[in-house]
């Protein structure tokens, strides 16, 4: 969490917030950092030791553009197995459920990671009421 505080308060970025924290050890595995008006979803990939991108979303002040989503394909057939076409003004709903799912698929085990967008969600529904 103190490197997510330490990119919320630089000059380079506007928000860094954590989307999945691993409750062993209090590490924050996927986070959204925001430039400009761009939300970019990282994730640490476990089995590559490296951080990766996710996606890519434009906050156009009344609507979202999802620029890119990182794509997994079956194996044997090619066909699309995690995605997120590029459209503009996705849920927030899909936009969560496709990182939580990317989560899921980079990550062999999830029990210990605890999913803050889950709860953002809930309170995003409770203040809409």
């Amino acid at each position: 969490m103190s490197q997510i505080d330490a990119l919320s308060g630089s000059d380079a970025a506007e928000v860094a917030a954590p989307l999945v924290i691993d409750t062993t050890s209090s590490s924050v595995t996927h986070f959204d950092l925001v430039f400009d008006d761009t939300h970019h979803c990282l994730g640490w990939n476990p089995t590559d030791n490296q951080w990766e991108q996710i996606l890519v979303v434009v906050d156009n002040e009344d609507e979202l553009v999802l620029e890119s989503a990182a794509t997994v394909y079956e194996a044997d057939s090619k066909e699309v197995k995690i995605g997120l076409e590029q459209s503009r003004n996705p849920e927030l709903k899909d936009i969560a459920e496709f990182i939580w799912r990317y989560v899921e698929y980079t990550y062999l085990e999830t029990d210990d990671l605890h999913n803050v967008m889950d709860e953002a969600l809930e309170e995003l529904s409770v203040d809409e009421e």
